[in-house]
């Protein structure tokens, strides 16, 4: 896994990020699926990767569930506590604690005093034509001098797995 960069951006920008792959694969592999990620701070986080339907513990708190289905948040979950859902299905969105997750995207749910937020989220966008093959991450949101980690997974026609990461500052100016 390689670590593309740094980038700073403000909690209201929607921006789009590019994950070349085709460096990487022969000339006759293509992405067949991805997925992003997206982890709260730069730190190894806890991964929990479910087979069905996930009931979140009140110990997950910071984890990134890699889901194929819906996860609910623990009864009594405290202010504070954040997840991060990536979703890896590729035609289905799913929900985490009630916000939507698109098919490959990511969401860090966060529980407010007024409920349930999106604190950043991710739309996974592939990218598969000959000298070209990517994932574009569309990131919206993060709360202000946070960091993040945003991580795009591609697999290939030829059975590869190819990850890379990129670090998100946020900043309001």
């Amino acid at each position: 896994m390689t670590i593309l960069g740094k980038f700073t951006k403000q909690p209201r920008e929607i921006e789009i990020y590019g994950f070349q792959f085709v460096e990487d694969m022969t000339e006759t592999d293509e992405i067949t699926s991805g997925y992003c990620a997206l982890m709260i701070g730069t730190r190894p986080v806890v991964e929990i990767s479910p087979s069905g339907a996930y009931a979140a513990q009140l110990a997950d708190d910071m984890a990134l569930v890699y889901a194929v289905a819906n996860v609910t948040l623990p009864a009594g979950v405290p202010v504070g506590y954040k997840l991060a859902v990536a979703n890896t299905q590729q035609n289905a969105a799913i929900q985490a604690g009630g916000i939507s997750v698109p098919a490959r995207g990511a969401v860090i749910v966060t529980v407010t005093s007024t409920g349930v937020v999106a604190e950043m989220s991710a739309e996974c966008i592939l990218v598969s034509l000959p000298g070209d093959q990517r994932l574009r991450l569309r990131i919206a949101g993060g709360f202000d001098k946070m960091k993040y980690k945003a991580q795009a997974t591609a697999n290939t026609a030829e059975g590869r797995i190819m990850e890379d990461e990129m670090i998100l500052s946020i900043k309001e100016d």
